[in-house]
């Protein structure tokens, strides 16, 4: 969940991730050194869950820079999945991983068409950048 300047929406956020009834999963908590606040918030829960990983850039990045950390991120993903080699339990483990739920059916098929033509670490990559919460307000 990439965060910027969000104290007043951030914590209510991270509790609808902690609320969910699917517990295996990891939140990423990417703050883009916010000045309003966002870092006790985020630090807080960071240390009350241990599913929740809470980074804060120490400056401002620019795009490139969040394009790479996202596809750090990305490749993180896919290689903690990578054991899985039925494509579909994949998909589904990524899901789990990412939004804390399973993929719609339509999804799956997506993600299946998408694999096929492209790579596990492509696939996670745009899981990262739509991530459902990253545009929480």
């Amino acid at each position: 969940m990439p965060v910027f300047n969000r104290a007043s929406t951030v914590g209510r956020a991270i509790e609808s991730v902690l609320a969910q009834t699917f517990t295996d999963f990891e939140l990423l908590v990417s703050d883009n050194a916010s000045s309003d606040g966002t870092e006790p918030i985020c630090r807080r829960h960071a240390a009350g869950d241990p599913r929740i990983r809470y980074t804060r850039h120490p400056a401002t990045i620019s795009g490139l820079d969040n394009f790479r950390f996202v596809l750090e991120q990305a490749r993180a993903l896919a290689a903690r999945t990578q054991g899985e080699t039925d494509p579909e339990r994949r998909i589904d483990r990524l899901y789990r991983l990412l939004y804390g739920r399973v993929p719609a059916p339509g999804e799956t098929e997506l993600g299946r068409r998408f694999v096929e033509g492209g790579s596990w670490e492509l696939y996670a990559q745009a899981l990262v950048e739509a991530n459902e919460f990253s545009y929480v307000d």
